[in-house]
């Protein structure tokens, strides 16, 4: 079935990395409308969710941790220094 495991508790197959690639563009799309002013607010729900990878591992379904690399997207293209991020 083309599944591979990854970690304790990931696994992909052959369309993960894609899937995770537009998850990642549909965050980064959003914050920008919303730092542009384009949009007063957003939301992106997107799958894998994101919250539990870290810089260097892949961990609990988890690709890309998209809240991250939005805020570094912030600080990078707006010059935001301080930016809150809550995840519960």
């Amino acid at each position: 079935d083309g599944r591979t495991r990854i970690g304790a508790d990931t696994y992909t197959n052959p369309h993960s990395a894609l899937a995770a690639r537009i998850a990642t563009g549909t965050v980064l799309d959003v914050s920008r409308r919303v730092l542009r002013g384009d949009a007063a607010n957003a939301i992106a729900v997107v799958r894998p969710p994101g919250h539990h990878a870290e810089r260097d591992v892949v961990m609990g379904f988890c690709f890309f941790n998209y809240v991250a690399v939005a805020a570094e997207l912030a600080r990078a293209e707006f010059g935001l220094s301080r930016i809150l991020i809550v995840d519960w």
